[in-house]
């Protein structure tokens, strides 16, 4: 489909199949009819051309790497018919720079976002529980981050190599924090709730700018001592 520049689906159109315009790399403008309900894995992958995506709220499914390597793709709103946001759904579409998540997400899938090297702001609902593996892996923009307090799982490598990230506030009630969750971030300082109860190998290594980690005094799993976060236990 080399020649195609646009798509419009008839209403009857319920689903939209695996790799069903893959590698369109022409494909300019996609108009979703609003009974569309699901659309598969890798469906709009490397759709080169493809610049803004508005996922309508009837959509319940979104499939696995459905919009991968998007490389002109700089908007995209998903529906707010999507609980979960799977893996690799924009990863490396290094254009990317507004996106508006589903109001009632509560999982963001692993790689999502990966790659997205414009990226600067994100905004989560507060209805999201668990961020997955280096889902803004080397998104080397991304500022402005508030992580909700509906938030209980930050999965490894999540904010690595986030080059832009000097401040991140880790929500009250988050109950796991993943490897090298935040390996390679100019972060300054971080506080881990009194609600942690895991922590995974290495969160912070080469953090070089960190000035100061400390563990709430409620916390009674994790403690710092001589600059060093221990297990209370030990």
């Amino acid at each position: 489909c080399k020649n195609l520049k646009t798509v419009t689906f008839n209403d009857e159109l319920v689903e939209i199949g695996n790799v069903a315009f893959g590698s369109c790399e022409n494909l300019e403008a996609v108009a979703f009819n609003k009974q569309l309900e699901k659309i598969n894995s890798s469906a709009f992958e490397y759709c080169n051309s493809l610049k803004t995506v508005d996922i309508p709220d009837n959509v319940k499914t979104l499939g696995p790497s459905a919009f991968y390597s998007c490389a002109l793709l700089e908007t995209a709103r998903v529906s707010d018919g999507i609980t979960e946001l799977s893996s690799q759904t924009f990863r490396s579409c290094p254009k990317l720079k507004t996106v508006i998540l589903p109001q009632k997400l509560i999982t963001l899938g692993s790689q999502a976002f990966t790659s997205c090297v414009e990226l600067e702001n994100i905004n989560f609902p507060d209805t999201l529980t668990r961020i997955g593996y280096s889902a803004f892996e080397m998104c080397y923009k991304l500022k402005n981050v508030v992580l909700p307090d509906s938030l209980i799982r930050i999965d490894e490598r999540v904010f690595q190599n986030c080059k832009a990230l000097t401040e991140i506030k880790l929500p009250s009630n988050l109950q796991h924090i993943g490897g090298r969750a935040f390996m390679g971030t100019p972060i300054i300082s971080c506080e881990i709730p009194a609600s942690v109860t895991t922590i995974d190998h290495n969160p912070f290594v080469n953090c070089t700018q960190i000035k100061s980690l400390t563990v709430h005094p409620d916390n009674t799993k994790y403690k710092m001592y001589d600059g060093f976060l221990y297990n209370a236990n030990q």
